[in-house]
């Protein structure tokens, strides 16, 4: 009983010790880069939020779209998948592992959430609407959408990869050829992801941290991800 007890208490005290590690991506003077896997840093929480609703959506289109584009939009409404209605947190990669990334000033952090006929880009200067053109079902795992914005029409196809952690795929493929790709998750299980972290002192830094950019075989090929 007692060499029980001893063993439970090592693998408590071991798991706690291996989620308040830090590991540096760098550090030097100006600040530091580092990856934790400690949920209870504040910086899990600071998620930009859905701020959405009919008044704003409204006003949206009435002076923004009539300014810029002589264009009357009529939102169309679409029933989404529940799994599409939530709150989506962007994850890159590093190193074949995914991680949340907290910048060292919140102004360049984002989100996107939906409504049943726009795509809301949650951010500190936003939030900014992406109206919902089309919506098609292409299987179970995968959704396809037409996205009308003031600068460019686009498509969005979003591919669930886990269910469990909420991980997505979405591609974005523009009007002018261009294609690029991200990795999301749901708010509520951001947790599940260890965070990166991006620090100067206490201070904004000048230049945000960039991740590597993966190549098109690691972005087409989540099965070699180790998170």
């Amino acid at each position: 009983m007692r060499y029980l007890i001893l063993l439970l208490l090592f693998a408590f005290t071991t798991n706690a010790q291996d989620k308040s590690k830090i590991t540096y991506i760098k550090k030097d003077n100006y600040g530091s880069v580092y990856i934790t896997a400690d949920t209870s840093k504040e910086e899990y929480n600071y998620l930009p939020a859905p701020r959405w609703n009919a008044e704003l959506q409204e006003d949206y289109i009435r002076h923004f779209y009539d300014t810029f584009t002589d264009t009357v939009v009529v939102p169309k409404h679409y029933n989404l998948n529940e799994e599409l209605l939530q709150n989506w947190i962007p994850l890159y990669l590093y190193k074949d592992k995914l991680y949340a990334y907290a910048p060292s000033d919140w102004i360049n952090s984002y989100s996107y959430s939906f409504s049943d006929s726009v795509l809301i880009n949650n951010s500190a200067e936003g939030p900014f609407p992406l109206f919902l053109d089309q919506y098609v079902v292409e299987n179970d795992n995968s959704f396809r959408f037409h996205i009308i914005d003031a600068a460019m029409d686009f498509q969005i196809r979003i591919k669930i990869i886990n269910r469990n952690t909420s991980l997505t795929l979405w591609e974005f493929e523009y009007d002018n050829g261009g294609r690029r790709f991200q990795y999301f998750t749901s708010a509520k299980h951001l947790k599940k992801f260890p965070l990166v972290i991006c620090e100067c002192n206490g201070a904004p830094c000048k230049l945000e941290y960039k991740f590597p950019l993966a190549n098109g075989r690691e972005i087409f090929s989540p099965s070699g991800i180790k998170n």
